[in-house]
């Protein structure tokens, strides 16, 4: 799965770093006020169209499959053509003191859409879809002045989503990365150091690593690291641009302790995005998530784009 990244208001991220999770930005969004509650809502669409080997371009994706029934890893069990994946996630944050924040991660809607190939003929559209892993979290404020920030976070994400959908060509449990949900409990860690009004910029460098466990049928989804630099400046009046250089790297799979071939992957993301501040202390945002290196273990789908929109609101 996916690192959860907790990135603070000033370097909110885009979009998801692979096709195993819902959010890279898990609500955090600043420090807030004492009693302050801020409701955060946002919709991401990732195009997965780019089949890759290693750091190539290639022509076919071929997959195993994970028979869970008789503990069994199937080699090239069916090819995967496309894919499309559709989020929806609510974040809620709560002010519990001027440096200590709570935070809430509700994916309300996880839909995963891929075209697959059974025997080179026989095509079939896998669609699942649901509630996914919802996240509790802390994040506390180490250093808060005029020019520099610096936060840490922690949170636990909980496994809420179904993670055992039936797969309707073989009426076996469905590949696990393409599940709403995990089926385990993993554990994040994250920190943030900003600076502000830097060459008329301000700076975010960010860090986060999700350590994940084995769920209840064998499966552990590798861990994940993030490192981020965010750069944001005013545009004209209440909008805002910000560009970010986002590393991802998620650990290979493993199924009874034995490594799952075609996972695990290592991609760089340019991250164009715009903000504009509204009346009432509301946020519209909006992010463009472009692949500029990739490199995964064996044959992959990767990411061709994905975009991320939202509103964000304080009371």
């Amino acid at each position: 799965m996916a690192a959860l990244g907790l990135v603070s208001g000033a370097a909110r991220a885009g979009a998801c770093d692979s096709t195993a999770c819902a959010l890279v930005t898990r609500g955090a969004g600043g420090a807030l006020p004492r009693h302050a509650l801020r409701i955060d809502l946002s919709f991401r669409y990732a195009d997965q169209t780019r089949p890759f080997v290693g750091s190539e371009p290639a022509a076919d994706v071929v997959r195993p499959k994970v028979d869970f029934e008789h503990g069994l890893m199937l080699a090239g069990y069916h090819r995967e053509v496309g894919g499309r994946e559709r989020f929806l996630q609510c974040d809620l944050a709560y002010g519990l003191s001027s440096r200590a924040t709570a935070i809430l991660s509700l994916p309300l809607f996880t839909q995963r859409a891929y075209d697959i190939s059974h025997g080179g003929s026989f095509a079939q559209n896998t669609d699942t879809q649901g509630f996914g892993d919802l996240l509790l979290g802390v994040q506390y404020g180490l250093l808060s002045g005029p020019e520099h920030r610096l936060a840490a976070r922690a949170g636990v994400k909980l496994p809420t989503g179904d993670f055992k959908l039936i797969n309707p060509y073989d009426h076996s449990i469905n590949d696990p990365t393409i599940q709403p949900g995990t089926g385990s409990v993993d554990f994040v860690g994250a920190a943030d150091f900003s600076r502000l009004g830097l060459l008329g910029l301000d700076w975010t460098v960010s860090g986060s690593y999700q350590r994940n466990t084995t769920n209840d049928i064998g499966y552990r989804f590798g861990d994940d690291a993030i490192a981020s630099l965010t750069l944001a400046r005013p545009v004209v009046g209440k909008l805002a641009g910000s560009f970010q250089v986002k590393y991802w790297h998620e650990g290979r799979n493993q199924f009874l302790d034995r490594p799952v071939p075609s996972t695990g992957a290592t991609i760089l993301y340019l991250t164009p995005g715009l903000r504009v501040a509204m009346p009432a202390l509301m946020t519209v945002y909006g992010f463009v998530q472009v692949p500029a290196y990739r490199y995964v273990n064996e044959a992959q789908l990767t990411p061709k784009v994905a975009v991320l929109f939202g509103v964000s609101k304080t009371f």
